[in-house]
């Protein structure tokens, strides 16, 4: 799907609507691959090569935000290399407001790609919904989880959010809801798709994963209780507070520049293994050390939120009606073939059969 088509007022998934040029060799167990080998490469930033000892870590950015405006001012894009990983990132078309089920295409290539490139396993650390990206790719495309060595997941909402269940519905009565948004309300059919009881689910951890949360989410909800939205079966699930305590501050756009935060995704990262609790250094559960980065990353955040809701054109107005009128859908978007052996056949026959008949 040519870019200037997503941008422009092409919403939905649709395989038939390929960007031209060859696709990636295709493993089998793995989904299908839709766009060409070119679009999906040209999404790939890395920082200063490959050559870092300790391998590539690829950085996973969120809904409505590219990798340079998450990334670059935190520490993981400040610190990492001096510890001896070489920093990339993945982005995609919408920014992460399309279909899910596409954007994890360029996550899952990213993977393979990087690895293939870089000659060994690689390391991720996805924010928000690259969380979810992740979690999908690694799900639905075995090689790729084959070749990574750690994730980690900062506020991912694995089993969506309860927001996305307010705010689509008053998005509908003007139009309809970004297909992200419907994708992670917590009864979708893609949640369900992922986190069905079956073999294989993405319901539990596929490669060592580290979720790192903070009970002051203010976007992925719930984060109390004895299962919050972002526990993963199988992962080493980690609030910020149980580390540096309940009066350590760090709502969700907040934990990217977290320095605390980034004490655990390091521990996992330099391990090699998910999280230790145990042995995460505390050190920076002083908050006055996040100050800086936490007040710079709050910055890009309100920008990424402001070009999601707005837009970066002079036409501020303008581009908002453009966003709700164009890259909106009036519902959830179809379940692709491959994702339906979690559970969802019927349905996806139904849709199937709808789609040929028109």
């Amino acid at each position: 799907m040519p870019l200037t088509d997503i941008l422009n007022g092409v919403p939905k998934y649709n395989p038939a609507i390929s960007t031209a040029g060859p696709r990636p060799t295709s493993t089998q167990g793995d989904a299908p691959w839709t766009q060409s080998e070119s679009a999906y490469r040209e999404m790939i930033t890395c920082h200063a090569g490959l050559r870092g000892q300790r391998g590539v870590v690829l950085l996973v950015p969120p809904t409505g935000g590219d990798g340079q405006q998450t990334w670059t001012r935190s520490p993981y894009f400040l610190y990492l290399p001096k510890q001896g990983f070489s920093i990339c990132w993945v982005d995609n078309p919408t920014k992460g407001t399309g279909d899910i089920q596409l954007t994890a295409e360029y996550v899952a290539y990213a993977i393979k790609y990087l690895s293939a490139q870089s000659g060994q396993p690689i390391s991720i650390v996805s924010f928000s919904q690259g969380g979810l990206n992740t979690q999908w790719a690694l799900t639905f495309w075995p090689s790729a989880a084959k070749v990574v060595k750690n994730f980690v997941a900062l506020a991912a909402p694995f089993r969506g959010t309860s927001l996305a269940s307010v705010v689509c519905p008053l998005l509908e009565v003007i139009g309809g809801c970004l297909p992200a948004l419907f994708q992670m309300i917590g009864t979708s059919r893609a949640i369900r798709a992922l986190t069905a009881a079956v073999p294989g689910s993405g319901a539990r951890a596929m490669v060592p994963t580290t979720s790192v949360y903070t009970r002051d989410d203010d976007l992925v909800l719930p984060q109390t209780g004895s299962h919050p939205i972002s526990a993963l079966d199988g992962a080493s699930n980690i609030a910020i507070q149980d580390i540096c305590g309940i009066a350590h501050v760090a709502d969700h756009f907040l934990l990217v520049g977290d320095l605390a935060t980034y004490s655990i995704a390091l521990n996992a990262l330099m391990s090699g293994r998910p999280a230790n609790p145990a042995t995460v250094d505390k050190t920076h559960c002083n908050q006055l050390d996040s100050a800086g980065a936490q007040a710079a990353n709050l910055g890009n955040d309100l920008k990424i939120t402001f070009s999601l809701l707005i837009g970066n054109t002079n036409d501020r107005v303008s581009m908002a009606l453009k966003t709700l009128t164009t890259l909106t859908v009036p519902k959830e978007p179809s379940l692709q073939m491959y994702s339906t052996h979690h559970g969802e056949w019927p349905r996806f026959l139904g849709g199937w059969a709808s789609s040929l008949a028109g």
